[in-house]
Order: C-alpha cells, then structure tokens, then sequence
C-alpha cells in the first residue's frame, strides 16, 4: 500500500466514525471538523491533519513489516482548550489499537502531545500512531 492510499483510508476511517469530515475537494462547512491530508488548512476552526512521518519494512521487526508512523495533528476552536482535547480523544478512540479496517490496523500509539495554540488562540495536539498495512 501506497503512504498516499494509507493517509485516505485513516481519512475515510475517522470520516466513516463521524470525527471529521473527509473531502478532498477541501469543501467543509465552517462548524464541520475538516480532515485534511497533511497539513491543516487555515479553515474551518476544527481540523483534523494526517502525515507519515517514518516507519518501513527495514525499519521494524518481521511482526511490523511495511508498518507505518503516522502523525495525526488536530486543532480545537479558539479560545477553548477543551475542544481539541475532546477532539484529540474522538480520533484515539478510532485509531489506538485499531483492529483491521479498511486494510489496516494500528498497535501502538502515543500522545496527544501539547503543541500551544496558533496564531488564532486554537490549540494544537499531535498524536503518533504505528499504522500497519494488509499485506
């Protein structure tokens, strides 16, 4: 499995679990939680950003060939800290120790790990998953 196809089906994942709304046009309305392949865009408030950030065939143990580290980044409204954490919980909920979906599986994760807020008072969480691909 391609990282592009990986990053799609943990996007149509979390879509599909009602945490964010997957469109890759990048239409969302701005109370929606967009989830967005890589880096999150400036709109709407709450977003969801998927990224690999390593992890291969040679760098794990045979039980992890061609398992990935992805980095899961979201960002709450402004001015309410609470808003990302609840929305940093909503996508562990799917993810951690997820059983094979779509062709994929996840079995180890850490985080959410605090990143301040933006520019525009939203706070930031990343969290880090090892994502296992289907053959």
């Amino acid at each position: 499995m391609k990282d592009s196809e990986l990053i799609v089906a943990l996007a149509q994942i979390l879509d599909a679990a009602d945490v964010g709304v997957w469109n890759p046009a990048g239409t969302v309305g701005a109370n929606d939680v967009a989830i967005f392949y890589g880096q999150l865009g400036t709109t709407p408030n709450q977003a969801v950003g998927i990224t690999r950030y390593g992890g291969t065939g040679a760098l794990t143990n045979d039980s992890h060939r061609g398992a990935r580290l992805v980095q899961v980044r979201v960002r709450g409204k402004p001015d309410d800290t609470k808003s990302a954490d609840d929305l940093a919980d909503a996508v562990d909920a799917v993810l951690a120790r997820m059983p094979r979906t779509q062709g994929l599986s996840s079995e180890w994760a850490s985080g959410p790990l605090p990143l301040g807020a933006d520019g525009n008072r939203r706070t930031e969480l990343t969290l880090n998953y090892l994502v296992t691909p289907e053959g």
